[in-house]
Order: structure tokens, then C-alpha cells, then sequence
């Protein structure tokens, strides 16, 4: 349930293949039927795509996919880690994969943004995040330097920096592609996060200096909505993602 070319950015994007087709209708009248929220669609597609290309048949015992990770730092709240417990009850978990859930695709470039400085924090990247922005009470330095707690399901669960090893930047100074995952819904690609159209709409409903008949007005709000994107946006992180051979598949989309 995979998505990516080099036309999507341009003209919006969805998963295309004959078997995800069905999956996805079939997914989306029992979403209908049933009330299931977009949260548990994407927790059984991590289960049933991402589980899958990362742990070998048989081997998903020990395995869990835990939500809402804090671990008691600011600025790190994630949607779903897939873990694996240790042999050892106490010790560290392992993780094998960071899953961030967006409903609008266009949000995708701001979770991978935030992921990014997540990412050098665990495993101790010092030039890409700033400590003064992370220190709580727990992590009093800012930095990842003791062991964490998250519990769910009556279960407690240890992380560590060496639960983040399997995370590397792509060779050279790359970013962190491998083993994080985004689960999206279709739609048309903007350029632009969510809160930056809304900021557009309401601009453009309630300033009386736009006026749509004037070309110099029309430049004029042509600018002020460029000025609103981010350097890094949804399209730049699809083309990220469209780069590295196989990354690719770990964008998922959910047809609407």
C-alpha cells in the first residue's frame, strides 16, 4: 500500500496497485460502518505491512507496537514505535521502526521535520537538535543520557540510546529515512501544511485589502501565500523518500 512517483507532488498522489484498491474499499466501509478511527486503521496496516518487512514469519512474539511515546522529553510525541522486548524482563527495548500517522498528507513535511530532530536526540546527535528545547526535570542535561520509562497496557517498557541503533542517516549527512515509516490518507498535494491554508483561507476571507480584479493584489497574496512554506515540505519529503531505492515503500496511503 505504496505510493510514490515523480509526477505526485505535482498532481496529488494515492495508492494505485489492484490489490491495495480493494484492500483500501474494503477498509474504508468497515472504517464506515463501524466507527473505527483513523489511529486503529493505521495500527492494523503497521501490523500488516511494516511488521512484516522487518521481523521474519514467526518471529513476533516479543513484539509490540506501543502509542503516544513521550518518555517524558519535550517536544516527542510519537504515534506508534514498533519494538521488540528483551530476552530479559528490565532491560531496554529494541526498536525497529518509528511510524508517524498524518490524516492530511500535507502535514507529512512538519512530522518529518519534528522526526528528524527526534531521531538525532535518541541516538545522541548533538549538532541536530538543541538541548535547551529538550530539558525537563526527567532529562535535566537536555540530552538523552538515562533510561526512559513509557508504560501501556499495564506493561512498562525500558528505552535506552542503544534501543535507537538500528536508526542511520542516509550515507553521507542524509537525513533519517530508514525504518521511518509515515501512514497517510490520499489527497491533493499543496505545498503547504494544513495550518498554513487555513491561515490562507481565513486571509483571504476576512482581508479587504485582496482584491481579486487587481493583478498587483493578486502578486501581493501570491507572495504572502509562498512566504507561508517551510523550506522542507510534503513534496521534498516524498521526493526524499522516491530517491533511495526502497524507501519508497515506507510511505503508505490510505485511500479515502
Amino acid at each position: 500500500m505504496r505510493s510514490c512517483s515523480s509526477s505526485a507532488p505535482a498532481s496529488g498522489w494515492s495508492a494505485r496497485t489492484p490489490s491495495l484498491a480493494g484492500l483500501l474499499l474494503n477498509q474504508g466501509r468497515r472504517s464506515g460502518s463501524t466507527g473505527v478511527s483513523f489511529e486503529q486503521q493505521a495500527l492494523a496496516l503497521t501490523w500488516r505491512h511494516i511488521v512484516p518487512e522487518l521481523v521474519k514469519t514467526g518471529a513476533t512474539a516479543r513484539l509490540r507496537v506501543l502509542t503516544g511515546v513521550g518518555l517524558g522529553a519535550a517536544r516527542t510525541e510519537l504515534d506508534q514505535l514498533l519494538i521488540r522486548q528483551p530476552l530479559r524482563p528490565g532491560q531496554p527495548v529494541e526498536v525497529l521502526a518509528l511510524v508517524e500517522v498524518k490524516r492530511n498528507p500535507n502535514d507529512l513535511a512538519h512530522g518529518f521535520r519534528r522526526r528528524q530532530e527526534n531521531l538525532a536526540w535518541f541516538t545522541g546527535d548533538e549538532r541536530h537538535y538543541d538541548p535547551q528545547e529538550y530539558r525537563t526535570r526527567f532529562f535535566r542535561s537536555g540530552h538523552f543520557d538515562r533510561e526512559a520509562v513509557h508504560e501501556q497496557d499495564g506493561e512498562r517498557f525500558v528505552f535506552s540510546r542503544g534501543s535507537f541503533r538500528h536508526f542511520r542517516r542516509e550515507p553521507g549527512t542524509g537525513p533519517f529515512l530508514r525504518r521511518l515509516y509515515f501512514i497517510t490518507r490520499e489527497g491533493t498535494l499543496s505545498g503547504l501544511s494544513g495550518s498554513a491554508l487555513a491561515r490562507i483561507r481565513h486571509g483571504v476571507a476576512t482581508e479587504e485589502r485582496w482584491r481579486l480584479e487587481d493583478d498587483d493584489s493578486l502578486r501581493e497574496l501570491l507572495r504572502w501565500c509562498q512566504s507561508l512554506a517551510e523550506p522542507l515540505e510534503t513534496p521534498d519529503v516524498l521526493r526524499l523518500y522516491c530517491s533511495v531505492p526502497g524507501r519508497a515503500r515506507q510511505v503508505l496511503v490510505v485511500r479515502r
